[in-house]
């Protein structure tokens, strides 16, 4: 193992997380290009252009609704995401589901990127109990602070490592990702609106609407 690996890396995630984000990662890749897009305010034009840049030695998708296309994933050796959910938990829906289906645990997976979404071989996953009380933005900061310390835990085995082949094997035999396995429903985003407007009508104080 050496630390002299000058991996090119790219960050991309969104405004909640991406500053924190790219704080953690400097640390570790100085010369880090960060692209940080929201979903809910301006096209996607100038993220993908700077993702179709690389190729990239290694990518982390962070907190990251931009969809990468099977030519972007093609550039990059080593594409990582933290999807903000259990693996049982695929598509969208982390801060929702989890109360709606009373799930005793809440938490967080490192997957590795392939074209069909949270899909890809499973690294690690971390995870919280899920208080009884939890609402909905309760559960947004918890698995926002999951996802920082996944991160600076991915990032430190990646920096160790000399080339992406070999972290990806270090992260593999290090996480607990055997053990795990991806949930067989992936919901759309519309589906989930719909689900929220059904509960926002029937019960308008439940914790998901907090």
């Amino acid at each position: 193992m050496t630390d002299h690996w000058t991996a090119k890396t790219l960050l991309v995630s969104d405004p909640a997380l991406g500053p924190r984000a790219e704080q953690l990662l400097r640390r570790f890749f100085p010369n880090l290009v960060c692209v940080i897009w929201d979903i809910h305010s301006v096209p996607d034009t100038k993220a993908r252009n700077v993702v179709s840049a690389g190729p990239w030695d290694v990518v982390f998708s962070v907190h990251n609704d931009l969809l990468f296309s099977a030519r972007e994933i093609a550039g990059m050796s080593l594409a990582l995401n933290l999807h903000p959910a259990l693996p049982i938990i695929r598509g969208i829906g982390h801060d929702v589901i989890p109360i709606l289906e009373r799930h005793s645990d809440v938490g967080v997976t490192l997957h590795e990127i392939i074209e069909r979404v949270d899909s890809g071989l499973i690294f690690h996953v971390a995870r919280l109990p899920l208080q009884s009380n939890a609402s909905r933005s309760g559960v947004r900061k918890i698995t926002q602070t999951l996802s920082l310390d996944l991160l600076e835990w991915s990032a430190q085995l990646v920096h160790q490592a000399a080339s992406a082949r070999e972290a990806r094997e270090a992260l593999r035999t290090t996480g607990n990702g055997a053990s795990q396995q991806w949930g067989e429903i992936s919901r759309t985003r519309n589906q989930l609106a719909r689900l929220v407007a059904d509960i926002k009508r029937r019960e308008p104080m439940s914790p998901i609407l907090q």
